[in-house]
């Protein structure tokens, strides 16, 4: 039986955000060495939304980290027993996976399987699971709303390489974590200012 299309996945995801709150458990059940990627997937598409959320970056740039890390250790999912059940904003999540369901439904004619040999290929699935680590570790980082926004992107685009087994999403997806590596750089040396010169560098170019 053929795995459903991410779509279809956040379609079904939406419908579980029913009533004030929602779990891991409830979204995600029996989790799947599949899920391990769908996890990370929907974690980063919350922090693409407009709408900021306080204290649950932490939260799930930790599951993040924790996903990339077991995957980089060819390791199966696993959610700690204190977070699988803790309630999760279902109004908000409803929203975001909603719009992703429709989003993904047009890029599913681009995001496909794509040199599976290579993008499937253990060596390189653990070397995903190292990207999602940093995107992991970036998002948990206690700083503004704004900033969680370009590594939910480079986590976006390689998890969703990861689950449609697309080398272009991969690779697309590690171009995503380079950027991050040296606006993130940016801001350790030089503080959120360095973004503000950056732009005003690029947009005066």
């Amino acid at each position: 039986m053929a795995s459903p299309r991410p779509s279809e996945d956040f379609a079904r995801l939406a419908a579980d955000c029913a009533g004030e709150t929602v779990t891991f458990r409830r979204l995600l059940g029996d989790m799947t060495p599949r899920d391990q990627a769908l996890l990370t997937l929907m974690l980063s598409a919350a922090f693409l939304h407009p709408v900021p959320m306080p204290g649950i970056s932490t939260l799930f740039g930790a599951v993040i980290a924790l996903c990339g890390w077991r995957m980089s250790r060819g390791k199966g999912p696993w959610i700690p027993a204190r977070w699988i059940d803790k309630p999760l904003p279902a109004r908000f999540l409803r929203a975001v996976f909603g719009v992703f369901a429709r989003l993904l439904g047009k890029l599913e004619s681009v995001l496909r399987p794509r040199a599976r040999f290579l993008a499937a290929h253990p060596a390189l699935r653990r070397a995903n699971g190292a990207g999602l680590m940093f995107v992991g570790f970036l998002i948990l980082v206690p700083l503004p709303p704004p900033t969680n926004f370009p590594p939910a992107i480079a986590g976006f685009l390689l998890s969703a390489g990861i689950l449609e087994d697309d080398l272009l999403f991969v690779a697309l997806g590690w171009l995503a974590v380079a950027l991050n590596a040296v606006i993130f750089g940016l801001i350790a040396v030089y503080g959120l200012d360095a973004i503000g010169l950056l732009w005003d560098r690029l947009t005066a170019a």
